[in-house]
């Protein structure tokens, strides 16, 4: 892979919105106004996904003048496809998923890290494995030009989901009805077996905002998949990640 795609690891992250030089980011304090927000799940309504319906149950999108619609994807791994034909704002992808799309040149960036360790890992308890490699198994992704007209909207969501985040560890079980009343979810009692693993996932990283987006993270994965011959030749040769959104990032 060309080295304009390798993704910068120190200084400022890429801002996707028009800006100059970093900063801390006064926060806005109200919505003017109520947005509808689409998202496509990663999958059919899990525990992984506690700090959506936790932020749902909450009021936390709503107060945040948002409108969200969670919804399944038409199979598993398939949810960047509702960002490609444009029926999703949002979508939910591992890292491995989000840079195939982007190899094929895909205008797909993450916004927001939700599970910084694979699905798999998680689901299975860390059990060994022949992968050596670890990457991002949650990420809140967006199409690029989104960021630049609806900068404001993707902001709001993502603090409420982090909000959202802190809710799910603090007191789950207002999520877990939510969830086990959402379409095609299991019973609450079958989520909550289920749950414990993820719980440390939806703590923010130390000393950085929730959802922090790691460099060496990024890169490692994609040195991996490069070297695997795994991607496309036809990746957007900016960064396929910003915390330009995270709370206090940005200007």
């Amino acid at each position: 892979m060309n080295a304009r795609f390798a993704l910068a690891a120190s200084g400022c992250l890429l801002a996707l919105v028009a800006t100059s030089g970093c900063g801390v980011r006064k926060e806005p304090t109200a919505a003017t106004k109520v947005d509808s927000i689409r998202l496509t799940l990663d999958r059919n309504p899990s525990p992984s996904q506690l700090c959506f319906y936790s932020a749902q149950a909450a009021n936390l999108f709503s107060a945040a003048g948002l409108n969200v619609t969670l919804a399944p994807p038409a199979t598993p791994g398939t949810a960047l496809q509702d960002l490609s034909s444009e029926r999703s704002m949002l979508a939910l992808a591992s890292l491995p998923q989000l840079l195939i799309a982007r190899g094929g040149g895909a205008p797909f960036v993450s916004v927001a890290t939700v599970l910084s360790v694979p699905l798999w890992r998680l689901a299975t308890h860390g059990k060994p494995d022949k992968v050596t490699i670890n990457y991002p198994g949650m990420l809140v992704v967006a199409r690029r030009s989104d960021l630049s007209s609806e900068g404001g909207v993707v902001r709001r969501f993502v603090q409420a989901l982090a909000r959202g985040c802190s809710q799910a560890r603090s007191n789950p079980a207002p999520g877990l009805k939510a969830l086990s009343a959402a379409p095609g979810a299991g019973p609450a009692k079958l989520a909550a077996a289920h749950l414990k693993p993820f719980l440390p996932q939806f703590a923010p990283p130390k000393g950085k905002p929730w959802g922090w987006q790691s460099p060496t993270s990024w890169q490692a994965t994609l040195d991996w998949m490069t070297a695997k011959q795994l991607l496309g030749n036809s990746a957007d040769p900016d960064a396929g990640y910003t915390n330009e959104f995270l709370a206090g990032q940005g200007l």
